[in-house]
């Protein structure tokens, strides 16, 4: 075992972390005991604990290094509340963040550390208050197939939910890859470079997705400097070469996020061009002849502000407006805003933030819904993720989901003979149980010999009764997904009992 000690404090960082955090638990008596055990320093430790702080990504693996500080140094630097109060912001522990900021604001006596401090306070309470009002949504982590322990954000796909376009740094550079999920499946293919058509030496992001998934839109650095938007068409499931879409979109300026309308006659996306209100700005640009595109218009100071909005996108009826922004009263960074338009005043409504946990401490860029409102896919940085910007699939809760129907068929396994349950005469009792309540009461149609059962997700336990069998209790899980084959079949096989050893004997039908 390699003790700390030893090591000295003039080991980089790097090297005191890789020895450290293979014990490091959830628990901070756990934390503090395997710490210690290890023999490292005080200002070791905090040495890690600001290394981890000042990361993009890996903030809040400074807190059990911080939390060993001040359980175990009698002189503890004040710096270390107000450290470990912002690891804590960024892991979502809002409540510990406020409680600890408060304590540091307590402490200190400089009047310029008591006002940065207080503003931060204030950011921090304001998180507290949004997680306290947290939308009824579940997020659900892609899995290694589509995320790593890099970054992957910018997540779009197609109205049907079978293909996912996505950029990631796995390499030296920024790429883009692409994903494919199979009719009936759950999972997504593990994703593809999607080709040297699409990608370059220079970093490319996936700026926006056409509805059927054969147009990516892409915006990316290029050789002269300029970050323009290009689209790449599929053919034959691959993405052809980049077409430029033109000197009416581009600019000598930024360009980046980029959606089509709905009626398809429009297009949507984002620049820093001379004449906005700030930063990037939204526009609009109507499709003329020739498939090109007219003069582009600003998209006014109700969805424009002095600070950045970016990467426009539509709901899937196209009446909601979402875009990301920095300003609006974002809570952190990007947040990601939603507008509608008001037909009766011929303009946009104020932006409504999408609130917490889509938006968390963390800029959050993009959102991309299925044609099921229920469904959207996200890049976040979260305390369950796989290291960087993950992307995450969003369950609205409160959007009704599809029902998937499920034909079943019953059957009586004697003798080696596999017999249909509707020859013999037996009642049966067929029923749905779904948190601990009932949820349906079937029938076996005595014609085909087959149930039918409509179930949403969620996890089930199917109970099916008959005199003489011994009964089935089966536990199912439908999982959260978009059925574009909402129909399956089971089998269900029935067992006689048996009196004094013997099995019963059953009537069947007269044929």
């Amino acid at each position: 075992m390699l003790v700390m000690k030893t090591l000295g404090f003039s080991q980089p960082s790097a090297v005191l972390i890789a020895n450290l955090d293979n014990g490091i638990t959830g628990k901070t008596s756990g934390n503090v005991k395997y710490i210690k055990e290890k023999g490292i320093s005080v200002e070791g430790c905090r040495r890690i604990a600001y290394d981890y702080l000042k990361s993009d990504n890996n903030k809040a693996k400074s807190i059990p290094y911080f939390e060993y500080l001040l359980t175990i140094s009698k002189t503890y630097n004040v710096a270390d509340i107000r450290s470990l109060a912002e690891a804590y912001f960024y892991n979502d522990q809002f409540g510990l963040a406020v409680n600890l900021q408060t304590q540091y604001i307590n402490k200190i006596k400089n009047g310029k550390l008591k006002r940065i401090a207080k503003k931060k306070l204030k950011r921090y309470k304001k998180f507290k208050n949004s997680a306290s009002h947290a939308k009824n949504i579940k997020i659900i982590n892609l899995g290694p197939s589509i995320n790593s322990k890099y970054a992957e954000i910018n997540p779009f796909v197609s109205n049907s939910e079978n293909i996912l376009v996505y950029s990631s740094k796995k390499y030296d550079n920024y790429d883009i890859y692409v994903s494919k999920k199979r009719k009936n499946q759950y999972l997504w293919d593990k994703s593809k470079l999607v080709g040297n058509s699409v990608n370059t030496v220079n970093d490319e992001f996936v700026a926006g997705l056409s509805d059927d998934g054969n147009t990516m839109l892409v915006h990316y650095n290029e050789d002269n400097g300029f970050e323009d938007i290009n689209k790449a068409t599929q053919i034959n499931g691959l993405y052809q070469e980049l077409d430029n879409l033109g000197t009416s979109v581009n600019s000598v300026y930024k360009e980046e996020g980029v959606c089509y309308s709905k009626s398809d006659d429009t297009l949507f996306f984002a620049s820093n061009r001379a004449g906005g209100y700030g930063g990037m700005d939204l526009y609009y640009a109507l499709r003329i002849s020739n498939g090109l595109w007219g003069q582009p218009i600003n998209m006014g100071p109700v969805i424009n502000t002095k600070a950045d909005e970016n990467y426009p996108s539509f709901d899937p009826d196209g009446s909601t407006f979402y875009f990301a922004s920095k300003g609006h009263g974002s809570i952190g960074g990007y947040d990601i805003f939603y507008s509608k338009w008001n037909t009766d005043k011929n303009g946009w409504i104020k932006p409504e933030n999408m609130g917490y946990p889509i938006n968390n401490t963390f800029d959050n860029r993009t959102i991309r819904f299925t044609k099921n409102p229920r469904y959207a896919y996200i890049s976040s940085i979260t305390n369950k993720g796989m290291g960087d910007y993950d992307i995450y699939k969003v369950v609205f809760l409160d959007q009704e989901a599809d029902y998937l129907i499920i034909k079943g068929n019953v059957f009586v396994k004697d003798l080696g003979d596999v017999i249909p349950f509707n020859e013999f005469e037996q009642s049966i009792s067929i029923s749905t149980y779904k948190d601990n309540s009932i949820f349906g009461i079937y029938a076996l149609n005595n014609v085909n010999n087959t149930f039918v059962l409509a179930v949403n997700p969620g996890t089930y336990y199917l109970k099916i009764e008959a005199d003489g069998f011994k009964p089935i209790k089966k536990k199912f899980t439908i999982k959260e997904n978009h059925y574009r084959n909402k129909k399956r079949k089971i089998n269900i096989y029935l067992e006689t009992e048996k009196e004094n050893g013997q099995k019963i004997k059953l009537d069947k039908f007269e044929n």
